[in-house]
């Protein structure tokens, strides 16, 4: 953080933080906000999916359709309908993983570059692996239709399906319900080592295509410093993702 801060004002403001200062403590404020989006994200990705299509309108339905994406890690690819989930193709490419992925370049944008860190591809590929975890972690998202005359919740987000049904989708609060260590970790650590091992042309494509889900006003406004301005059957299915190469 400081070398953020050193890079940032370079001389124009010196500060030297400190865990207990406020630099500090607004700097995790950030970091909270940042990894807590991809949760809240993943949550309205499933929940646009689902209220589109009518079938799903059917908790039992939702339920079906989750655990067989969670299989193998169905829903990690784009190109998955052959029944031998070694032949699948697109992998980190599904548009669940892709939307999501999306936040953390609407989150950065107009945040500047720091070239002493070098971060610019691992702090992607940390975001790769979040938002594959949250999507994961939401799986088994319950919504509930919203009953006609009560009033949305605090953190909640109104959906209007084509079919004229409304859902409440609760945006769940605090540590529990974004983004944790124990919660997340796991997965976190075993999505991230095959992400690390793709090529640089590999995840490139991946970029590529993440970028139509991007908002326009978050596009092309990157900025320099110095301008003017838990079983052997799933470790075996996060094993089998170096094949996906």
């Amino acid at each position: 953080m400081q070398i953020i801060w050193d890079e940032v004002y370079h001389g124009k403001v010196e500060h030297y933080i400190t865990p207990r200062g406020p630099v500090f403590h607004v700097g995790k404020q950030h970091l909270n906000k940042w990894r807590s989006g991809f949760a809240a994200t993943a949550l309205m990705v499933i929940a646009t999916f689902f209220i589109q299509d009518t079938d799903f309108h059917d908790p039992k339905q939702r339920e079906d359709f989750a655990a067989a994406m969670l299989h193998h890690n169905h829903y990690l690819f784009s190109g998955n309908e052959d029944i031998n989930h070694k032949m699948w193709t697109g992998i980190w490419r599904s548009p669940f993983v892709l939307q999501t992925f999306a936040s953390h370049f609407n989150f950065v944008a107009g945040c500047s570059q720091i070239p002493k860190l070098d971060s610019e591809k691992i702090t992607a590929q940390a975001a790769l692996a979040l938002a594959a975890t949250a999507i994961a972690a939401h799986g088994n998202l319950q919504l509930k239709k919203l009953m006609s005359g009560s009033k949305p919740q605090k953190h909640a987000v109104l959906l209007k399906g084509d079919s004229g049904v409304t859902w409440e989708v609760i945006i769940p609060d605090g540590e529990p319900y974004g983004f944790n260590f124990q919660m997340w970790g796991e997965t976190t650590r075993k999505l991230l080592q095959p992400i690390m091992a793709l090529s640089n042309a590999n995840f490139s494509t991946i970029v590529e295509e993440t970028q139509c889900y991007v908002k326009v006003s978050a596009k092309g406004k990157e900025r320099s410093t110095r301008s003017s301005g838990s079983n052997e059957d799933d470790n075996d299915d996060f094993q089998n993702l170096f094949e996906f190469q």
